[in-house]
């Protein structure tokens, strides 16, 4: 196995395979988490047979959010917190990035959303970004792809992930090819639908579409600059899939 990815899964890994716990019948995956991966919580207060795997590159947002930081907690009030419990009991965050390609260690931009407010809500990005964002600081994190992750998926016990979502400023579509065909795998995918003119980059957005529609995914959602796909050959699994996005 590529070291790399050896490393970046560890926490989550038994003989070379993802481990999922016999009580768990569902599996979420979260990329993009901040300092408080909200979508997780609310999916694991409505699913008690739900595991989420999360992904999240940078240090100062995931050594908030694994530390429990209660300052961060009692400053944000207005945000949703994961739960303490769900830690490493439901809930398994991951420190790398996500996008196509081999696994790399690659440049990452630590951004703050404005140059009066230094706060980490979740605006740093593997792209270098404009003007309208000032660097706070800057790594190397590990990068690796949805289908490395996908090939050490134990898919004879779980055949489908339930909902994909992502929020990665401006990485969205890139880990969508990252995950190749193992998208046939998958019911509900969310992703940002733009971001603007917050990186120097071509903003992708208008690829999502066509390019989900190969795999037979259909939107059904747009809102607060997510867009939700629902894959039409998992019709059969709509009534027994709760999915939830907070735009915050």
């Amino acid at each position: 196995m590529n070291e790399i990815i050896k490393n970046v899964l560890s926490p989550i890994l038994k003989n070379d395979k993802i481990y999922i716990d016999p009580k768990f019948k569902k599996i979420k995956i979260d990329v993009g988490l901040s300092i408080n991966a909200p979508n997780t919580e609310y999916w694991l207060r409505n699913e008690n047979d739900l595991m989420v795997i999360g992904f999240e590159p940078s240090s100062m947002c995931f050594n908030n959010l694994t530390s429990l930081n209660e300052e961060n907690r009692n400053k944000y009030t207005e945000y949703v917190f994961i739960s303490k419990e769900r830690l490493n009991d439901s809930f398994f965050p991951i420190k790398c990035a996500l996008s196509s390609g081999e696994p790399r260690y690659q440049k990452f931009y630590n951004t703050a959303k404005n140059k009066d407010d230094k706060s980490l809500l979740g605006c740093s990005s593997l792209y270098e970004p404009s003007h309208r964002l000032p660097i706070i600081e800057t790594e190397n994190v590990p990068v690796i792809s949805l289908s490395n992750v996908f090939n050490l998926f134990p898919w004879e016990e779980i055949s489908y992930i339930d909902q994909l979502k992502i929020d990665a400023q401006g990485s969205d579509f890139n880990i969508l090819i990252g995950a190749e065909d193992y998208l046939n795998n998958i019911a509900y995918i969310t992703i940002e639908n733009s971001t603007y003119d917050f990186y120097k980059k071509e903003d992708d957005s208008y690829k999502f579409d066509s390019y989900l529609k190969k795999y037979s995914f259909e939107k059904i959602s747009e809102t607060g600059g997510n867009s939700t796909y629902l894959n039409k050959n998992h019709l059969d699994k709509v009534n027994k899939i709760k999915f939830f996005i907070e735009n915050k």
